[in-house]
């Protein structure tokens, strides 16, 4: 089968189906083999192949506007004891990407057969990868992945997500992603960037409303233990700094609140700077607009807690000791509840 054009969401609702993305091709093939005779003989000796070319899938957002992904080829195969396969090449914001999607046993969870998924994402020098394998004796409503990402910079994502990530030079993060109705964990959390590592975990939950449906706020849990810590692979004074520019007078700035601190330790003039909601990535593409990670939008919609607690800070070549690190974001407000570092040889300041 041959067509010209598809667009796929107008397919999809004519038949009843909602919520299908937004994705149009000049160019379609679809291929079906047929062999068996049962139901089930023909879902496991069959054969589908569907291929795409010169398309584009628009992806809704939250915070900023609709993304808009180019898809140059997608190719989509499954069948005749084969392993589901889809692979796609695009680009995005001028810069290409490539998806790979291997699924098997989608018949044999049932059989006790594991169902194994592998998903490997590249965009410029980021990579993403997602792998599970799941028996039908696991928790029911749980979908565990091993996941990683890794780059050269996490501000590279920036026009992917929609938000103003700090600048952190080649990372790498590792660890379980669980995924179940109302929350998404990441255990066994592992971060190394430069000099520094950290593990812990990362717990987002939704509210449950009167409902019985979830929504927002979303209350984040981010628990780390530092091994060690080097503060210049965090430096983020000009990031922090430019979130600020541009702000207009009549915006609305989330409220800081800051907790004890010594005299001793010298805080940065209002503790946080002001930000930008939004501003442009590229006068090229003004589609494409990103949200401080400090914006009113973002304190809104999250309730966080974060603590670190750290073995030994590294600040260049010298030794500052062990550390201490708990934050919070509650109805808006930001705050630095305590800072504390262990210098050897001196006193501790908190």
């Amino acid at each position: 089968v041959h067509a010209s054009t598809l667009d796929l969401t107008r397919l999809l609702t004519g038949f009843g189906v909602e919520g299908a993305p937004d994705l149009t091709s000049d160019r379609v093939d679809l291929g079906v083999t047929l062999r068996g005779g049962s139901i089930r003989q023909l879902l496991k000796q069959s054969e589908f192949n569907l291929s795409a070319s010169d398309g584009e899938l628009i992806v809704p957002r939250v915070l900023s506007s609709p993304l808009h992904i180019t898809v140059s080829s997608a190719q989509l195969g499954v069948g005749s004891g084969q392993p589901l396969h889809l692979a796609l090449e695009g680009g995005f914001d001028g810069e290409p990407y490539s998806v790979n999607l291997k699924g098997k046993g989608l018949l044999g969870v049932r059989e006790g057969v594991p169902l194994t998924l592998n998903l490997e994402v590249r965009l410029s020098d980021t990579e993403l990868a997602l792998r599970s394998a799941l028996q039908k004796e696991k928790e029911k409503g749980v979908l565990a992945l091993t996941a990683s990402l890794s780059g050269q910079r996490l501000d590279d994502l920036n026009a992917l997500l929609g938000l103003d990530l700090p600048p952190l030079n080649a990372y790498r993060m590792e660890g379980t992603l669980n995924l179940k109705e109302g929350e998404v964990s990441i255990r066994d959390l592992e971060l190394e960037t430069g000099q520094s590592s950290l593990k812990g975990e990362l717990v987002l939950t939704a509210t449950r409303l009167d409902t019985g449906e979830t929504g927002l706020p979303i209350h984040a849990d981010l628990n780390l233990a530092a091994p060690v810590v080097q503060l210049d692979d965090f430096y983020l004074h000009e990031w922090l700094v430019s979130a600020g520019e541009g702000e207009s007078a009549d915006s609305e700035t989330p409220e800081v609140a800051s907790g004890e601190h010594s005299a001793d330790v010298e805080e940065p003039a209002g503790s946080l700077p002001e930000v930008e909601v939004s501003e442009e990535v590229s006068a090229a593409d003004s589609r494409v607009q990103l949200n401080s990670l400090l914006s009113p939008e973002i304190a809104k919609m999250m309730e966080a807690k974060v603590r670190v607690d750290i073995d030994q800070t590294l600040s260049g070549q010298d030794v500052l000791g062990s550390g201490h690190i708990k934050a919070n974001l509650s109805g808006g407000v930001y705050s630095l509840d305590r800072f504390q570092i262990n210098i050897p040889g001196a006193v501790s300041y908190t």
